[in-house]
């Protein structure tokens, strides 16, 4: 892809998120890069021992496994909470 487009393409993403470019560049794009990392040093960390043919499908299950684990231990605050908000409103 030619980088003015790629440019375009960036710079319509940043005017409709309601960032200036410095702001995304700074701030959006920087916490982005440190997510990415911090996910790609987890994915190794989880695969370390894993066979090459077999670390996505372990990744996969690992990734689904810890987003199901999280909305078991989550899922009375999130309900609690939505009781406490359809309260307040009455």
């Amino acid at each position: 892809m030619e980088t003015a487009k790629v440019y375009k393409m960036t710079k319509n993403f940043w005017e409709s998120a309601g960032l200036t470019e410095d702001e995304y560049w700074n701030e959006y794009a920087i916490n982005s890069y440190k997510q990415l990392m911090a996910i790609e040093e987890l994915q190794r960390a989880v695969t370390k021992n894993i066979s090459d043919n077999e670390k996505y499908s372990y990744w996969q299950e690992f990734v689904e496994k810890t987003i199901l684990d999280f909305e078991k231990k989550n899922s009375i605050s999130i309900k609690e909470f939505h009781k406490q908000a359809q309260e307040s409103i009455y």
